[in-house]
């Protein structure tokens, strides 16, 4: 057997996640913008509702950041809009609480 065959058994097929899963760590990333490293609880966190693993939320938010720092005139439409979708959420739950559940990703 070829150095080919083996290369075409071990690579896999990409996938992206669900919607719901990258709508989940954009809002996080983008309510984060000032500090986007979230902590290994929050990781833990954001992964557990994605339904993905621990790394790769890591990578995505590796990769995340280095995107926006390249584009990030590109990205400013983007960031906008889940400032927007955070600031309407913030009004219907209050200040008592956030319907984002962002008060679980604490990282002080």
């Amino acid at each position: 057997m070829t150095n080919d065959f083996f290369s075409i058994l071990s690579m896999r097929k990409r996938r992206n996640f669900s919607k719901q899963a990258t709508e989940v760590l954009n809002e996080y990333f983008y309510s984060h913008l000032s500090n986007p490293y979230p902590s290994e609880e929050a990781k833990e966190e954001l992964a557990r509702k994605c339904g993905i693993t621990v790394s790769q939320v890591s990578n995505w938010f590796g990769n995340k950041r280095i995107r926006y720092k390249k584009n990030i005139g590109k990205f400013q439409e983007e960031a906008n809009l889940y400032a927007a979708k955070n600031a309407q959420a913030v009004c219907q739950t209050g200040a008592n609480g956030s319907s984002m559940g962002y008060d679980t990703f604490d990282n002080s």
